[in-house]
């Protein structure tokens, strides 16, 4: 995504980025129906039923866990390319390039991946209200008691809020001790983290990094 930035062309960098980001932009509409409800998006990645500690040297499967690595992947991409997707910054470069176009009486300079990104806007707002509205009350109801802290402050956050050892402005050496979490919680704890704020900073790229495409949504 990088390396096409250097293209100099609008058409032959958003028709690269397109055949990119096809395969996830499809997978992204494919699981609206998982992420519609957040009673549903629960279930899906298994957030309701009991904590699965998989393990390579027998049968038991975290069967939940390729929907949250699925979901995860597709929000990545589109992160990556959405952050690090540009035009020239060369007024001339962009004009001469195919980026800019006239809007509202002026020129605007067009992002390549602004169309492809912003066709899925939608999903990306829907599966951010559904996260949202996960953290209410009622609907933490229907988790399963195994997965009563997975909605919690990670602890290296808590850590570095803190000062204590372990976190990045730790000071002196206390040791401070705390109850370790079962791996299965620690992992669903550790995705609905990142869920929760890659897709919140992927709309915020769409604000500085889209721009003009997004703001005429």
């Amino acid at each position: 995504v990088i390396i096409s930035n250097k293209l100099g062309n609008h058409d032959r960098q958003a028709m690269f980025l397109g055949e990119l980001l096809a395969p996830v932009v499809n997978q992204l509409r494919s699981l609206e129906a998982a992420y519609r409800d957040p009673a549903v998006l629960m279930e899906f990645v298994g957030l309701t039923s009991a904590p699965v500690d998989s393990d390579k040297k027998t049968d038991v499967v975290d069967q939940f866990g390729q929907n949250r690595s699925s979901m995860m992947m597709v929000i990545n991409m589109v992160l990556a390319v959405t952050r690090r997707a540009e035009a020239p910054q060369d007024l001339t470069l962009a004009q001469a390039g195919g980026f800019t176009v006239p809007l509202g009486g002026q020129m605007i300079v067009r992002n390549p991946a602004g169309a492809h990104v912003c066709s899925i806007l939608r999903n990306l707002l829907l599966l951010a209200q559904t996260l949202n509205k996960m953290f209410n009350s009622e609907v933490k109801g229907n988790l399963n008691p195994g997965f009563a802290k997975a909605f919690d402050l990670l602890e290296v956050d808590r850590n570095n809020m803190l000062g204590l050892p372990g976190s990045r402005s730790a000071k002196n050496e206390v040791v401070y001790q705390v109850a370790k979490l079962p791996e299965p919680v620690t992992r669903m704890q550790n995705f609905v983290t990142e869920l929760f704020e890659n897709v919140h900073h992927l709309l915020s790229h769409f604000c500085t990094n889209i721009g003009n495409e997004f703001y005429h949504q």
